[in-house]
């Protein structure tokens, strides 16, 4: 197997030129150059049906749909077989943000360390999962965007609106969303209380601000990649919006 069948791509996620006075660290596991219609979140410190805090994961992908594992936190030991190579098994070992873009026909196997916590995607939602969780991701929601925001003290986030859905999993810490719509002037706020493990679907044309708590962990997913602040962020000019309490 050659490198342009699997990508195995480490993300940069220190002193990237993303972080804000190191009070938050910004991180993606595809922006643009892959989409998914189906994700699952696998985390090994809470998962008490995989014994000895390892797992493993053996997918035949013979239905044309290509999948990316991203690992955002520990260590795993991947072996990937190509169906139409017949070549021995590659080996690619894991760190954290490390991912492997799976191409639509092979074996593998995934092996984590105790603690790790892992994001699988696939291109193609289908009614066949080899790893047997939910999928995170809305009914017709097609992600060309995966991002991750790690808080390292109470931090506002938002304050815009997008032209396409967004949609939020808060892995853990807490936090509150203000909704507000923009082609409404006179509609209320709405607010929306996050705990660990909530959703929220964030609709185009919606104005969004976020105040989350210190050591709290959130993914957001788009339906189109992320180019810059002025392609994608929209302001909602004069508007109290951007004045909510932070709800310290």
């Amino acid at each position: 197997m050659t490198l342009d069948r699997i990508i195995h791509e480490t993300k940069d996620r220190p002193n990237n030129g993303l972080s804000d006075n190191n009070r938050r660290l910004l991180t993606t596991a595809f922006n643009g150059d892959f989409s998914a219609e189906y994700a699952s979140y696998i985390d090994l410190e809470k998962n008490a049906n995989i014994k000895n805090g390892k797992i493993e994961i053996i997918d035949g992908t013979s239905l044309g749909n290509k999948q990316l594992i991203y690992l955002l936190k520990g260590s795993a030991t991947f072996r990937i077989t190509d169906f139409s190579i017949f070549e021995d098994p590659n080996v690619y070992m894991l760190s954290e943000g490390d991912r492997i873009i799976v191409p639509e026909r092979a074996l593998y196997e995934l092996h984590a360390e105790p603690g790790s916590k892992i994001f699988t995607f696939n291109e193609k939602l289908s009614n066949y999962s080899p790893y047997n969780w939910d999928n995170i991701l809305p009914e017709g929601f097609n992600a060309k965007q995966a991002k991750f925001a790690f808080l390292k003290d109470d931090f506002p986030l938002g304050g815009h609106y997008h032209k396409y859905n967004e949609f939020f999993f808060l892995i853990n810490g807490e936090g509150n969303f203000y909704f507000k719509d923009t082609k409404t002037p006179d509609a209320l706020q709405e607010l929306h209380l996050l705990a660990p493990e909530s959703k929220l679907f964030v609709p185009a044309f919606v104005g969004h601000k976020a105040f989350l708590k210190k050591d709290s962990l959130l993914v957001g997913f788009t339906e189109e990649p992320y180019i810059s602040p002025e392609h994608n962020d929209h302001k909602i000019e004069g508007d109290s919006f951007y004045n909510l309490p932070t709800g310290k």
